[in-house]
C-alpha cells in the first residue's frame, strides 16, 4: 500500500501521544481492478472500507486517512483509553471476520471476479507518535505521523491475508487479552534491527488482567477487614440466605486482587462477568457476558460453537422450557439462530424483547442457584450498557429469596451509566447493602508491598521513598513502577537478591 504525500496544516495542533495505529488494506486490489469493470471495483472497494470502519468506531479508534484501498486508524487520539491496545486488536480481528462474513453477498454484487475475496490484512503498533489535529475542539480529525506509523504499516505489508499482525510493544498490553504465535524478529525496509512480531491468532477463553509483574509476587496487603467482610457474606449464603455487596474504588487500587483472594478461599459456585471499556456501546453487552458465564459457554469459539453449546445447555437445564430459553438467550447473544427460530422473536417490539431476555437470564439464574449457593460478580460496573443496567436493575431483587451473593466493583464515577447500578442496589437493599470503598494503602503498607515482591538491596533511600510517593498508594502503580525499574535495567537480579544498578 503506498502511504499518502502529506501536506501540512498550520493552524492544525500536534502532540507527542501514546497511541496504538492500525494499518489495513485489501489484499491484491491491483490485481483485481486488472480483471474487474471499474465501476465494480470501485464499489467493492468502497463497501469494503465500510465494513472495516464499523469496527474502529465501535471501539473508540478514529479512521484517519483512507487511502484507496485502505485505512489508517488511530486509537489513543483524540480520546486515550486504558486499553487503547486491547481495543485495537479487537478491531482488527472482528474487520477481517465481517469483511469474511460479507464475502459471498459482496461477489453476488460486484462480480465473481472477486474470487474467494475479497481478504483484508492488519498491521498494528503501538508507541509514541506526532498527532495532528489536537485542537481541543472535540474534532476526531486527527492524524498521527512518525515511526509508530511506519512500523505499524511495515507490519501490515508482513501480514497474511486474514491475518492480524502485531508488534511486540503492542503485544505487550494485549498479550493477557489475546492468543497469538510469535513471528519472532520481521526485518523491516528502513529498521536496522528486526522488529518484534506476532500473528494474533483469538481472543483467551479466560482473558487476564495484564497485572503484576512477571516471576514476583506477593501477598495482598492491607485488605484483611474487607476480605473477613466478604468472606462473612460468603457464609451466609452457604446458610441459605442471599447477599449484596458493592466494591468502590479507583482503578489500580485492588478490587479485581480483592476477588481473587476471596474465590481462591471459596468453595461455592462462582460465576463472574466482566463489562469491557467500550461496553457502554454494546448493548446487553454486560447481560450477555452473565449468561455466558453461568451457562459456561465458550468465549473464544465461533458463533455457531457457541450456539450449539447453548442449545445442549438449555436443553439439559431447563427441561419443556428449553425452547423458549434457547431463543431469548440465542438472540440476546446475537448467535445464528435457525430462520424458524428467529422468526418467532421478529414481531416483538424492542420493550417486549427486553421482557423476554429479562425472563430467560432469570431462569438461568434460579437454576444457577439450584445447584447450591453462587457468587455472581459484575466487574467493572462503571462500564455497563443502559440495557443491561435496566435488566440487571430488575434482577437484584433475587438476592433477597436465592442463596447468592450478588457482587458489583465499580469505580466512584457518579456521572457513569453503571452507577444507576449502585443507585438501584441502595434502593433495593437498604442497610443490608454491604458497601467497601477500597482507599489507597497507606504507606507502610505501600512499603510491605514492595517488599514482598522484591527486596532491593543498594537502592538509594531518596528513590525508593520518591517512587512510593508517586505511587500514591496505589497497588497497580506500585507494580509498574517497579516493572519500569527492571526493564529499564536500573533495578537487576544478582543471585537471590535485587540490587539497583549503578545508572539508577
Amino acid at each position: 500500500m503506498t502511504l499518502p504525500v502529506r501536506t501540512e496544516s498550520p493552524t492544525a495542533a500536534a502532540e507527542r501521544r501514546l497511541v496504538t495505529v492500525l494499518f489495513a488494506d485489501v489484499v491484491d486490489s491491483t490485481a483485481l481492478a486488472e480483471r474487474m469493470d471499474p465501476e465494480d471495483w470501485s464499489g467493492a472497494i468502497r463497501a469494503t472500507l465500510a465494513l472495516m470502519s464499523v469496527p474502529i468506531e465501535r471501539y473508540g479508534g478514529t479512521v484517519a486517512q483512507l487511502m484507496g484501498d485502505g485505512l489508517l486508524a488511530i486509537f489513543g487520539a483524540p480520546a486515550a483509553h486504558e486499553d487503547d491496545a486491547v481495543r485495537a486488536v479487537q478491531a482488527g480481528l472482528e474487520m477481517i471476520g465481517s469483511v469474511a462474513e460479507a464475502g459471498p453477498q459482496l461477489r453476488r454484487e460486484f462480480g465473481k471476479e472477486l474470487g474467494d475475496g475479497p481478504h483484508i490484512r492488519v498491521g498494528i503498533n503501538t508507541g509514541v507518535a506526532i498527532v495532528e489535529g489536537m485542537g481541543g475542539d472535540g474534532s476526531r480529525d486527527v492524524d498521527a505521523l512518525g515511526d509508530t506509523v511506519n512500523v505499524a504499516a511495515r507490519m501490515q505489508g508482513a501480514a497474511r491475508p486474514g491475518t492480524v499482525i502485531a508488534t511486540g510493544e503492542t503485544w505487550r498490553y494485549a498479550a493477557p487479552t489475546f492468543r497469538g504465535t510469535s513471528l519472532g524478529g520481521i526485518s523491516v525496509k528502513g529498521k536496522t534491527a528486526p522488529i518484534d512480531a506476532w500473528e494474533v491468532v483469538g481472543r483467551h477463553d479466560q482473558p487476564g488482567s495484564g497485572r503484576g509483574v512477571a516471576g514476583l509476587t506477593s501477598s495482598m496487603v492491607g485488605r484483611d477487614e474487607e476480605l473477613a467482610q466478604l468472606r462473612g457474606l460468603v457464609s451466609a449464603i452457604r446458610a441459605g440466605r442471599g447477599r449484596a455487596a458493592v466494591l468502590l474504588g479507583e482503578p489500580g487500587v485492588g478490587k479485581s486482587r480483592l476477588l481473587r483472594e476471596l474465590r481462591d478461599g471459596s468453595d461455592v459456585r462462582w460465576v463472574e462477568a466482566r463489562c469491557a471499556s467500550y461496553g457502554e456501546n454494546v448493548p446487553y453487552g454486560l447481560i450477555g457476558q452473565l449468561v455466558a458465564a453461568c451457562l459456561s459457554l465458550p468465549p473464544a469459539s465461533s458463533p455457531t460453537e457457541r450456539l450449539a453449546a447453548l442449545e445442549a445447555r438449555t436443553r439439559t437445564l431447563f427441561g419443556d422450557a428449553w425452547a423458549q430459553t434457547y431463543a431469548s438467550l440465542g438472540h440476546l447473544l446475537t448467535l445464528p439462530l435457525a430462520p424458524d427460530v428467529a422468526e418467532t422473536l421478529a414481531p416483538l417490539s424492542p420493550q417486549a424483547l427486553r421482557v423476554q431476555y429479562l425472563a430467560a437470564v432469570e431462569m438461568t439464574i434460579r437454576r444457577l442457584c439450584a445447584d447450591g449457593p453462587a457468587v455472581v460478580v459484575l466487574e467493572d460496573g462503571h462500564w455497563a450498557d443502559p440495557s443491561s443496567v435496566d435488566v440487571v436493575s430488575r434482577l437484584l431483587p433475587l438476592a433477597l429469596e436465592l442463596p447468592v451473593l450478588l457482587l458489583l466493583t465499580t469505580r466512584p464515577e457518579r456521572s457513569a451509566v453503571g452507577w444507576r447500578l449502585v443507585e438501584a442496589a441502595r434502593e433495593t437493599f437498604g442497610d443490608a447493602l454491604a458497601e467497601l470503598p477500597l482507599d489507597p494503602l497507606d504507606a507502610s503498607d505501600s512499603s510491605l508491598l514492595v517488599g514482598n515482591l522484591l527486596e532491593i538491596e543498594s537502592l538509594p533511600a531518596r528513590i525508593r521513598t520518591s517512587s512510593l510517593e508517586r505511587a500514591e498508594g496505589n497497588p497497580f502503580f506500585v507494580e509498574e513502577l517497579i516493572r519500569m525499574l527492571i526493564e529499564r535495567g536500573w533495578v537487576v537480579r544478582q543471585g537471590d537478591l535485587w540490587v539497583g544498578s549503578g545508572s539508577i
